[in-house]
């Protein structure tokens, strides 16, 4: 979970919540070694096929560094 925040910039409860979504739907499983939970793409679920095609198409685009976006933040009063 730590490296999927990291990699994503998201906050790590941002992810533990997404991942326990995706495990609720079944679109994902896990499995642990006593001190690591692996998760993967559950290869039974309907969706799987398109969703491997989406997340292929997704990587062959060039992704923009959050760090180097503009920021969303307002601005302050009489700036």
């Amino acid at each position: 979970m730590r490296e999927l925040a990291r990699r994503s910039f998201l906050a790590l409860r941002t992810v533990q919540d997404e991942v326990a979504k995706l495990e609720a739907a079944n679109l994902i499983v896990s499995r642990s070694n006593e001190y690591q939970r692996f998760y993967r793409a559950n290869p039974e679920h309907p969706l799987h096929s398109v969703l491997q095609q989406l997340v292929r198409r997704g990587k062959a685009q060039a992704k923009p560094n959050p760090r180097k976006l503009p920021s969303r933040r307002k601005k302050g009063r009489g700036g």
